[in-house]
């Protein structure tokens, strides 16, 4: 087998995780996404912004041009305004995922304490709406994935959700944590209700699900050990793959993340500098088409909350992503980085053309191409609309390497949008059309 080559570094800036350092000391289970507006969008369990503990949200939001660089944006949900009815109004809340469906944006999250019990400790996995990834957010008013009794004492962890669309469009949702393992559902083409019964796709061990696909393969990604033990948390990230959603999703060796001696090929550990405890990931693409992870981390040095030793602290790391013989690895098996790193290229002259103003740096060939102004209901600033059999190209020169991205949308009465790139003739081009 020939030596393991990583990806080359894109182009651009430089950053230092943690990448939440001065906006704040913890961001845990992080969900980080990029907004129709452009923008990038992170949400996190909740807790503190400072070390004293003088500030905090039962769950946060912030927004970030670069993904280096975050701004506090509060809290998604205000006890009095628009708490979930089904949560307790002491609880937190935990674990959300951010996902972009159907012109909506959904929020995934975990109410940890609900009204299902008096027991405490009866986590739900809920679900919420918004116009724009910035709120303000709706709850469903009930549980997607209702708290279910353990068939002894207690509650099953219905916690950290993550929501996955296949390329034919169906939605699928996992969850799950130690002690009763992780679990899948199809949703509603809307992701807003379960369709099917719960099956379990990996074993106890793991928490803090994500999938997604590449290739043809699924790749289930979950976090083992404890994820707040100071500074002797182990947490990892391991990785199984499988040809269907539903599993079985097997390691490298091929041993399924369900037995009972569990398998799972790992994507980011620790590496001996100052940062333990790597997991509970998502993923996010930048504008050359490069994956990064963000994850949260402990600080060997500086792990604990000042204002109470037993709190862990765990802000929110950024590293390359890359896919090495079939299989995620994190800065090609280095782990977690505490150097100076090519930062994630997040601005293109080709991809960042809006369709605003007078149509500058567009022409028409055909048919007709009329501006629209800001679309409030997907946040995604001015947009074009096609008419008849139109035809129009950018006038920016592509650079010599050309990633081409458009979200189109064809009329409920039928017809065709398409996307051709760097086109020659008829035989030299790319094409892509819904």
């Amino acid at each position: 087998m020939p030596p393991a080559q990583a990806a080359p570094a894109p182009a651009g800036g430089t950053y230092h995780n943690a990448v939440t350092d001065g906006y704040s000391i913890d961001f845990p289970d992080p969900a980080v996404m990029r907004g129709k507006d452009g923008k990038f969008y992170a949400y996190s369990t909740g807790g503190p912004y400072d070390e004293q503990g003088a500030a905090s949200d039962p769950v946060r939001m912030a927004s970030s041009t670069d993904l280096t660089h975050w701004t506090k944006l509060g809290a998604p949900f205000v006890v009095g305004r628009n708490w979930p009815s089904w949560v307790t109004t002491t609880s937190g809340i935990w674990a959300p995922d951010i996902r972009y469906i159907n012109g909506k944006y959904v929020l995934y999250f975990v109410g940890p304490d609900t009204t299902a019990s008096s027991e405490g400790f009866d986590p739900a996995i809920g679900v919420a709406t918004s116009d724009s990834p910035a709120g303000p957010w709706k709850d469903a008013g009930a549980p997607l994935i209702p708290a279910r009794k353990n068939t002894g004492a207690g509650w099953e962890t219905v916690i950290d959700p993550a929501q996955f669309t296949d390329t034919d469009g169906s939605r699928y949702m996992y969850w799950g944590s130690y002690g009763t393992g992780v679990w899948l559902v199809q949703l509603s083409a809307d992701g807003l209700h379960s369709v099917t019964a719960p099956r379990q796709v990996a074993t106890s061990r793991f928490e803090g699900a994500y999938v997604v696909k590449r290739d043809g393969w699924y790749y289930l990604m979950a976090s083992s050990a404890n994820c707040c033990a100071g500074p002797t948390t182990g947490y990892t990230v391991f990785a199984g793959r499988s040809k269907s959603p539903w599993g079985p999703f097997l390691d490298r060796d091929g041993v399924s993340m369900a037995d009972s001696r569990a398998g799972g090929t790992i994507v980011v550990a620790q590496n001996g500098n100052r940062w333990v405890g790597v997991g509970h990931n998502s993923i996010v693409v930048d504008r050359t088409g490069q994956d990064w992870m963000t994850y949260h981390a402990v600080d060997r040095n500086q792990p604990y909350l000042q204002v109470s030793p037993g709190f862990t602290m765990r802000p929110m790391l950024l590293d390359r992503l890359d896919w090495i013989n079939g299989w995620p690895i994190v800065r090609g098996g280095a782990g977690p980085s505490d150097d100076v790193e090519q930062a994630p290229v997040t601005t293109s002259a080709l991809l960042d053309q809006k369709f605003d103003g007078a149509s500058a740096g567009v022409k028409v060939l055909a048919g007709g191409l009329a501006v629209q102004p800001s679309d409030t209901k997907s946040d995604s600033g001015g947009f074009a609309a096609l008419t008849g059999t139109s035809v129009a190209v950018s006038s920016k020169a592509p650079p010599q390497d050309v990633r081409a991205q458009a979200d189109v949308r064809v009329p409920a009465s039928g017809g065709s949008v398409g996307v051709t790139v760097r086109y020659a003739d008829a035989r030299n081009n790319v094409r892509a059309v819904v």
